[in-house]
């Protein structure tokens, strides 16, 4: 019995406590997090890592005693085959994919599908995407989302040409996740071979605290800010870019420019 009080479950709710559900990426964040509040709810929880997880086993343990979480070493999440005998006897899987790749967010993502539907204790798939996948942010524009919206400006952004520069990075994550959540519905759709449901969540920000600060947490260390050379003619620029109404005193062209590069 947990030594921690269970949560209650809806009656309606389609997995019943002692369920056994499978995660992929359970040390991260997102994973651990969600792995605590399954077993807080009664659930069993097979974590796949890439990495010894003994410490995560350790609080749990601890938390809600011994084999309410266990561990399936897989060092490539792209092993359709090792995903599928992880899955075995579980009822569902959940797949948070941080990768901002976009070959192998669509990867990683369909992989893991393939490999629930080959388990057939399998009963639920859940992607984690994000809500980058659906909209593009446009600061003061009224917009609607719907079931059916994608980023389609990050997906056209990330396909540009280069120098792929910082700024890009979030047209790149944005297009990364849409491709992936993409790539699930098609594939679901075109592979109805049994009673698998597919859901995918949309998470938009995410923040507090980590299980374990120590294990998931920075270590200590000098955190440099730095993103690109600048000088204040880039910084007139943006507040003009921010802006458009608004005036602002012309660039001066001898300003010099900060070339410092961070390096190690």
């Amino acid at each position: 019995m947990s030594p921690t009080a269970t949560v209650s479950v809806p009656d309606s709710a389609v997995l019943k406590p002692g369920s056994l559900i499978l995660i992929t990426g359970v040390l991260g964040y997102i994973g651990a997090h969600l792995a605590d509040q399954l077993l807080l709810r009664g659930y069993k929880v097979r974590g796949v890592v890439r990495k010894p997880a003994d410490w995560l086993l350790e609080i749990f343990d601890s938390k809600y005693g011994k084999a309410t979480l266990e561990t399936w070493f897989l060092a490539d999440l792209t092993d359709e085959e090792g995903l599928s005998k992880a899955m075995q006897a579980s009822d569902v899987s959940f797949s948070p994919d941080p990768n901002v790749v976009i070959p192998i967010a669509v990867n990683l993502a369909t992989t893991a599908l393939k490999a629930a539907a080959k388990a057939s204790s399998v009963q639920r798939f859940v992607l984690t995407s994000s809500s980058a996948a659906a909209s593009v942010c446009v600061p003061n524009t009224p917009r609607t989302i719907t079931a059916s919206s994608w980023a389609d400006g990050s997906i056209e952004q990330a396909r540009q040409p280069g120098p792929y520069t910082p700024d890009r990075g979030m047209s790149t994550y944005g297009a990364s996740k849409a491709l992936a959540e993409q790539a699930i519905w098609n594939w679901a759709k075109e592979n109805k071979s049994r009673d698998l449901v597919v859901n995918t969540v949309l998470p938009d920000f995410n923040l507090g605290l980590p299980i374990s600060p120590e294990h998931q947490g920075w270590p200590s260390s000098r955190i440099f800010g730095y993103a690109e050379p600048k000088n204040a003619n880039g910084i007139l620029r943006r507040y003009k870019e921010l802006y458009p109404n608004r005036e602002f005193a012309d660039e001066d062209p001898e300003e010099g420019e900060d070339l410092g590069v961070k390096t190690g």
